[in-house]
């Protein structure tokens, strides 16, 4: 399996920028507030973990960082690119 910065190398992008960074995301649904301004960073070879209760907004942030969902407001980055 190729490491982080191999595939980041490979695409064109770069390897020492952070894997995933969420800059206040805000998303609802049907009025609804799922995220509220979530702000973080994941640095090549750190881990993250997501932890939550049933409804709280993780499967949605996972939705978001796979490009499957627009947020309302904020900027998310894969490799330093903005999606």
């Amino acid at each position: 399996m190729p490491s982080i910065k191999e595939t980041a190398l490979k695409h064109g992008l770069s390897p020492d920028a952070p894997v995933v960074s969420f800059e206040d995301v805000s998303i609802s649904f049907e009025g609804n507030e799922v995220l509220r301004n979530v702000s973080f960073t994941v640095m090549p070879g750190e881990t993250r973990m997501l932890l939550g209760p049933a409804g709280g907004g993780k499967s949605v942030l996972l939705k978001l960082v796979d490009g499957l969902l627009k947020p309302d407001s904020g900027r998310i980055f894969v490799f330093g690119e903005e999606i």
